[in-house]
């Protein structure tokens, strides 16, 4: 059998007690009861189906019709369909009766799975993977869609939180990112990685319009002194990850003139190094160089 066959089946009540009893006993199976005149079989069983797949065979689907297989239906004493049962060590351990959102239906195999002593860590860290691996090929939905799957089964993961709004920021969804960092549970919203994505979205806001850095230099060679386009040349190599540069160019200004519009440059400084958090090499070199200025 492929690892579909093994993983998804259709049963009926003479099969059940070896494929749903008997099978429990190693791994918890799920058994949806339908009929083919069901409209909202049609809609949940694709949604079951898919999302047990997605588990990676830590769970079963057992289908049974039970216009054609009543005696199960019977025991189990199901009135209305479409009705979901999962099984584990040969007994019901959970169930819904009726159409679920898909959100609740990947909530519910995942709780079957962890009732039932399964891990779902591997599965979180191959999601977490996907998605990363979907942010460095510039593929933000997809990103994002992977980290969402993540969130609804582990609602306080920090990694699956973090990487959502990093693909909007880096989607140019400023707006959509603030809002994402304002959903963060509170059980976890105090973690510092939130504190430099904050930091993140109004840095990004700021850069997000400057000018292209070489006609920014351009001007620069027309006017050397002029601190106004140095500043935004910094902003504009911020925007494009060239943060080195951006610092020497803002303690530049800052040693300049510390009090260039109302400390501007040491603003813009101290909300970089935020951003790119307190243990970054490129922060505490700068921090050096800032605190060298300010106390020579």
């Amino acid at each position: 059998m492929n690892s579909i066959e093994n993983t998804i089946k259709d049963t009926d009540d003479a099969s059940f007690v070896s494929d749903v009893i008997e099978s429990s006993k190693d791994i918890p199976v799920i058994v949806d009861f339908w009929a083919p005149w069901c409209g909202p079989c049609k809609t949940l069983t694709p949604i079951l189906e898919k999302n047990v797949l997605d588990f990676k065979g830590k769970v079963k689907l057992v289908k049974i019709n039970i216009d054609e297989n009543q005696a199960i239906a019977g025991q189990l004493r199901i009135q209305s369909i479409p009705a979901v049962y999962a099984f584990f060590g040969g007994k019901p351990l959970d169930g819904f009766m009726g159409a679920q959102p898909e959100a609740k239906i990947k909530e519910f195999i995942a709780g079957v799975i962890t009732k039932s002593g399964g891990d779902l860590s591997n599965d979180l860290s191959n999601l977490i993977e996907e998605a990363e691996q979907k942010i460095n090929d510039g593929h933000y939905l997809e990103a994002e869609k992977r980290y969402k799957k993540i969130i609804e089964i582990d609602e306080n993961n920090i990694e699956a939180y973090s990487g959502l709004i990093k693909s909007k920021i880096l989607a140019g969804n400023f707006l959509e990112a603030g809002e994402e960092l304002d959903s963060v549970p509170t059980d976890i919203q105090n973690n510092k990685e939130f504190e430099k994505l904050r930091a993140e979205i109004e840095l990004s806001k700021k850069t997000s319009d400057t000018r292209n850095a070489d006609i920014i230099r351009s001007d620069i060679l027309k006017d050397p002194n002029n601190l106004h386009y140095l500043f935004e040349l910094a902003l504009s190599q911020i925007s494009s990850q060239e943060y080195e540069n951006a610092i020497t160019d803002l303690l530049r200004i800052f040693k300049e003139n510390p009090a260039w519009e109302n400390g501007k440059a040491k603003d813009q400084l101290l909300q970089l190094f935020e951003s790119l958090g307190h243990d970054d090499p490129l922060v505490l070199k700068g921090r050096r160089k800032l605190s060298s200025i300010i106390y020579c």
